[in-house]
């Protein structure tokens, strides 16, 4: 740090890094945008080239299997409702539709009528391969409404649930799998027996992952890593908040985030891959349902609560009850009703899960426009929020088909690492406001009865000794002034200056107890070092005040200053009555509120420099207390 005053060498370049030093937490937030962007793009989940099913046949036999990508298997199913068909039924069977695939079979109609939701069915594709006969082929298979029997050919790869033509002896169940199997020849068929009965909407509605085994296998680790990595994020920061709560009660933005990270992991989990849910034995369809759709709209209602908690107003308070009473009659159609019924209305939910978060966008928006701190990057990682839900939101319904995949998992980060900044703006705004406070308290610890006691001391000289009252006065100023010219408790001041304001403090005790305090202080050659302000003085009063008074004679301080190595050391010494170092500091921050607290002065020192004040001390024999900080850079005055 230089305190040199030259205009024409610091215009430039200078001012440029003084004005991004003030803006440094935008910079941060600029940085995690362009990481969502970078990130959207790298984690593309498809290949642009990819190969599509056509009229019920995958073509891959001029395919590379060694590509880094595997196969949607997306595109144009035969399907066969109300059938379950093996591999020798179809060979005789006509399919009675070509459908887009992923989608669900409600957006199907058969001689003019949709197709319900409850119900089963028949999908099947025929594989050209030509190459890979024999080898180690997988699938990356992602879950079905509601259970599935998959056949290679003949042969049984892969089963969720049970299936059935009845309600009553279907079993249903989510389980993303990865399953591996010889190829059977050249060519063979993939055939997938689907039936519905515990949701509104049935049949192959997430995509499916065809390759070699290596690709397989480095997809699946691929998307393991990626849920695994925004839980584990989302985990950590959940028990930050909710840690910060429980210390800090009054502050509920951090039980909301927290509340909202944990409600975040189940909606994003249950939705997905399932790794949480799956590891809990015993847990039915029903059960995970109820979890995926209940944490949804929660979450929503917990974003629109901490939000909320920035931007206080009576629209924002109107706003969080009207949609918490939503939210309220929703979660008990929730425990009331089956999932079968209340997942036909999903889209309903899924709007008003939007709407709360557009509440939530247009709080953060009046925040914008009243300028409230860090609204800017509120608003921005809600949008993100916003764009991401509302993508995910089309490509699960299968409104859209994205080659993107999901991108929740991305948002979700990014709206992670933004919060997490917008906290560490406000943990640093915390700290420095606290210590302007704390300065503040040193400077109301100038006794009301040591300035009293002064004045009354001068106006006893003026009787007699009118100019000495006169320089005293002067002197008194000066103190003064010491005790109140700073800004912050990080502010810094010329050592010099620092022992003009104890000499002034001294005069005035001199002038009140005269020969009963003597002073003594040894100085380095150079006195325009920078350090802390109101540190020396307050030491030196405590030990005039505690070390030198109490004795009837009174006493001697010693100040000594000494540059050594790269530091400046200091040491404060009386020979007063003394006591124990850990008394002195305990005293003197819970008994002795109206003095100078030593606590609150190593405080600072431990905080600015890493190390505090070390305190000697014998009882009747005096105390030195002694400290040092390090000599970055000379200054000129």
């Amino acid at each position: 740090m230089k305190y040199e005053n030259n205009k024409n060498k610091t215009f430039g370049i200078d001012n440029v890094l003084t004005v991004l030093a003030k803006k440094k937490h935008y910079i941060s937030f600029f940085i995690l945008l362009a990481l969502f962007l970078l990130l959207f793009l790298f984690l593309k989940i498809d290949d642009s080239k990819q190969i599509e099913v056509q009229k019920g046949i995958l073509n891959i036999e001029s395919y590379d299997m060694e590509m880094k990508t595997p196969i949607s298997l997306s595109g144009e199913w035969e399907f066969y409702w109300k059938q379950f068909l093996t591999n020798s039924d179809i060979s005789e069977a006509e399919p009675d539709l070509l459908v887009k695939v992923p989608s669900t079979w409600n957006e199907y109609s058969l001689d003019g009528q949709r197709l319900s939701g409850d119900g089963y069915g028949t999908y099947r594709i025929h594989v050209k391969e030509g190459h890979l006969l024999g080898e180690v082929i997988g699938l990356r298979i992602q879950t079905f409404s509601s259970a599935y029997r998959l056949y290679v050919d003949d042969k049984l790869v892969a089963k969720n649930g049970n299936i059935s033509n009845n309600v009553l002896e279907e079993v249903g169940e989510y389980k993303p799998q990865t399953v591996y199997f010889s190829a059977p020849s050249d060519e063979f068929d993939i055939i997938i027996q689907v039936s519905n009965y515990h949701y509104a909407r049935g049949g192959f509605w997430s995509p499916m992952y065809i390759g070699s085994q290596s690709q397989i296998m480095r997809f699946d680790d691929s998307v393991i890593m990626k849920n695994m990595m925004v839980i584990g994020a989302f985990l950590i920061v959940a028990m930050f908040y909710i840690s910060s709560f429980i210390l800090m009660k009054e502050n509920k933005a951090n039980l909301y985030f927290g509340l909202l990270c944990l409600s975040s992991i189940l909606a994003y989990d249950t939705a997905g891959q399932l790794l949480l849910t799956k590891a809990i034995s015993g847990l039915s369809i029903n059960t995970m349902i109820f979890i995926w759709y209940s944490s949804s709209i929660w979450s929503a209602l917990l974003i629109l609560l901490y939000m909320s908690t920035f931007y206080e107003s009576s629209y924002s308070r109107i706003a969080v009850r009207v949609y918490m009473i939503i939210v309220i009659i929703i979660q008990t159609c929730y425990i009331l009703i089956p999932p079968s019924t209340y997942t036909a209305f999903g889209r309903i939910a899924n709007n008003v899960e939007l709407f709360g978060l557009l509440v939530a966008t247009a709080i953060a928006v009046m925040g914008v426009v009243t300028k409230k701190k860090s609204s800017g990057m509120n608003l921005i990682s809600i949008l993100i929020i916003l764009i991401v839900v509302v993508h995910d939101v089309l490509y699960y319904t299968s409104l859209i088909h994205s080659s993107y995949g999901e991108i929740m998992y991305v948002g979700f980060f990014i709206f992670l690492l933004i919060q997490m900044l917008i906290k560490a703006i406000n943990i640093k705004d915390y700290y420095e406001n606290k210590n302007a406070a704390e300065l503040k308290f040193l400077q109301a610890q100038i006794k009301p009865h040591f300035l009293y006691n002064a004045l009354n001391a001068i106006i006893s000289i003026s009787r007699e000794e009118h100019e000495r009252s006169t320089n005293l006065l002067i002197t008194f100023s000066n103190y003064l002034r010491g005790s109140f010219d700073f800004k912050s408790t990080d502010n810094e001041t010329l050592l010099r200056k620092e022992i003009e304001h104890v000499n002034a403090y001294l005069e005035i005790e001199k002038a009140r107890f005269e020969e009963r305090i003597e002073f003594t202080v040894t100085l380095p050659v150079y006195l325009d070092y920078y350090i802390p302000v109101l540190v020396m003085q307050p030491i030196i009063e405590n030990a005039i005040v505690h070390g030198l008074l109490p004795k009837p004679e009174g006493g001697k301080v010693e100040l000594n200053i000494a540059e050594k190595d790269e530091y400046l050391e200091f040491s404060v010494k009386d020979n007063g009555i003394g006591m124990d170092s850990e008394i002195i500091l305990k005293q003197q921050s819970d008994e002795f509120k109206n003095g100078i607290a030593l606590a609150n002065i190593d405080s600072r020192l431990r905080r600015l420099y890493g190390t505090g004040l070390r305190i000697v001390s014998e009882k009747m024999m005096g105390t030195e207390v002694l400290w040092r900080i390090p000599i970055i850079e000379r200054g000129k005055n």
